[in-house]
């Protein structure tokens, strides 16, 4: 296990995006979900609000896909029925005008499953992104996005290297922007703890796929 403290992300994390040479609209939450209330997007077109601007979601992988079945499976072995579990479902961050759709979320128990209204920060126990093409993306973009919206933890499985990247607390940089205070690598037989369930624990052999690129 490696342990980093203060970790920083970008201060302009939306510099991702060319808004310094092109004019831009951005979106409201409100202007957003009356866009899908209309049905103006294609059925199967999977898009994120990210800082009111909207971003096209990578396609999943079948290895990424696998890691997802795996680590929702851990999970409800230790955990089900403590929580709600939540795969590829959006949650609203109505801070940074956004609403994304994270790989997994735990997030509180709610007696109606969150139909009147996907959960907010205060109400998420954990999100979690599976991470091969879209890495550098995670771990700068959404790592301050999820920072500055107040989330507690953040996970990253990095199917580049087979690791569980582990964020939490998040704070104010002196450089500008948020970032995480606390950042842990797991790897192989390692095990990784919830820290809203710290008597669950998570291997991080058993959430990585198989690959298939290694003869």
């Amino acid at each position: 296990m490696i342990a980093t403290a203060g970790i920083q992300t970008q201060p302009n994390a939306v510099a991702w995006w060319p808004t310094e040479t092109l004019a831009v609209r951005r979106f409201s939450l409100s202007e957003y979900h009356q866009l899908v209330n209309m049905g103006f997007f294609e059925p199967n077109e999977r898009l994120e609000l990210i800082y009111g601007l909207l971003s096209p979601m990578s396609p999943v992988q079948p290895r990424h896909a696998a890691a997802v079945t795996q680590l929702t499976t851990l999970l409800y072995q230790q955990i089900g029925g403590q929580c709600i579990i939540r795969n590829q479902s959006p949650i609203t961050l109505s801070t940074t005008e956004s609403e994304l759709e994270p790989d997994l979320v735990l997030a509180q128990l709610q007696t109606d499953n969150y139909a009147s209204g996907h959960p907010e920060p205060d109400e998420i126990l954990l999100v979690v992104e599976v991470s091969d093409s879209t890495l550098r993306y995670d771990q700068e973009v959404k790592s301050k996005l999820y920072a500055e919206a107040g989330i507690q933890t953040y996970w990253i499985v990095n199917l580049q290297t087979d690791q569980l990247e582990c964020y939490q607390d998040p704070v104010l940089l002196a450089a500008g922007g948020s970032g995480y205070q606390k950042k842990q690598i797991y790897r192989g037989i390692e095990t990784a703890h919830i820290q809203a369930f710290p008597d669950a624990l998570i291997p991080v052999n058993q959430i990585m796929p198989l690959r298939t690129d290694v003869t």
